[in-house]
């Protein structure tokens, strides 16, 4: 008696909400998501600033799956209602205020769309979370994937051993300051209301 094939699991479809995905490193997240499932729906929403180009995304522009939307993550009836009708189930937090020196000259910049943002962007995921009309049958378990930097753990001399994920925060400018914040919110959304997230540190 030959032995039954392996039963093959379907795929959930994931609807990605994906912030600041005009950027650089942005845009190169959307096309390798993009070109490795392109059944899954494709959300960017970006203000487009010195950081943006939406020509970084003009590949899949015409693609049935992908939508790109112009606008501030600190505006919550915005991200509510892209959350909402676009039954978001993954959001991929790209957004924000880079670059060191530009930090030291417009802080308040930093802080607005880092800290506050960011804040904007957890809480309303939150709430779409608990909403069940936001919720389709079979849809894919909800996540926010907050992408941070190496900046927030300070700075390292050649000869000192590498960061880690559980290295101390010690930010020294207030683009890291404003990172770390950022950090703190996701974590404590986590620990406090149980929302799934997680955070990277990019170099």
């Amino acid at each position: 008696m030959s032995a039954s094939p392996p039963v093959q699991k379907t795929r959930p479809l994931r609807r990605l909400l994906v912030t600041g995905g005009a950027g650089f490193i942005g845009c190169n997240f959307v096309h390798h998501w993009c070109q490795a499932y392109p059944n899954d729906r494709v959300v960017v929403l970006d203000a487009l600033t010195y950081a943006g180009k939406r020509e970084n995304l003009a590949p899949w522009e015409d693609h049935d799956s992908f939508r790109f939307v112009q606008g501030n993550i600190c505006d919550r009836a915005l991200v509510t209602d892209l959350l909402t009708t676009e039954h978001i189930d993954i959001v991929v937090h790209f957004a924000a205020e880079s670059h060191v020196d530009r930090s030291i000259q417009t802080p308040d910049d930093f802080i607005q769309t880092n800290v506050v943002g960011t804040l904007t962007l957890l809480e309303a995921f939150r709430q779409h979370c608990n909403n069940p009309t936001a919720v389709e049958p079979g849809q894919a378990p909800k996540l926010f994937l907050n992408i941070s930097t190496d900046e927030v753990f300070g700075s390292l001399e050649p000869q000192e051993p590498a960061f880690k994920e559980a290295s101390p925060y010690v930010p020294n400018s207030p683009y890291a300051a404003s990172k770390a914040g950022s950090d703190h919110l996701v974590r404590a959304y986590h620990h406090t209301y149980g929302l799934p997230t997680i955070t990277t540190h990019c170099s």
